[in-house]
């Protein structure tokens, strides 16, 4: 009985897992059977594999390629930014404040926004969500950019 129980949970916890249509991450599952994520069942059989044999979360650990595991440009861009905004806060501070300079062309082009105006222009307008005290910290402000920056 114990055993049924255990195949029924770890069913239940691989077909929530690879409930959103063709989203079922990385890992040797991937590797082997990703060109076949066409029915429900090849999906719950992919994500069981990456999920169970842990090379998943190694995959994407260390960036793997074999696993097809890649980190998304938006983590890189993100930690960019926050790596931007350590560097250069009090910048940042004066060019929000005055809704254009070259901090804020920077962040535009980390993040890859083209138009830098109305990006610009959206910063200065939430400048107190951005910066709601003296002491923020430099994660927080990145943060609160790249959220601004995709609302």
């Amino acid at each position: 009985m114990k055993k049924i129980l255990v195949l029924l949970g770890i069913l239940v916890f691989c077909g929530v897992a690879s409930a959103s249509q063709m989203n079922t991450g990385c890992g040797l599952g991937t590797m082997l059977l990703g060109d076949k994520k066409d029915t429900k069942l090849m999906q719950i059989l992919i994500t069981c594999t990456n999920g169970t044999t842990t090379n998943q979360s190694i995959g994407i650990t260390l960036d793997i390629d074999a696993f097809k595991c890649k980190k998304t440009s938006s983590w890189a861009s993100n930690k960019t930014v926050e790596e931007f905004v350590q560097a250069n806060m009090d910048s940042i501070v004066r060019d929000v404040a005055q809704g254009e300079g070259d901090t804020i062309t920077s962040i535009a082009q980390i993040l890859e926004i083209e138009d830098v105006d109305t990006f610009a222009h959206k910063l200065q307008d939430n400048f107190a969500l951005i910066f709601p005290s003296k002491d923020v910290e430099f994660a927080y402000v990145a943060e609160a950019i790249v959220v601004i920056s995709h609302s």
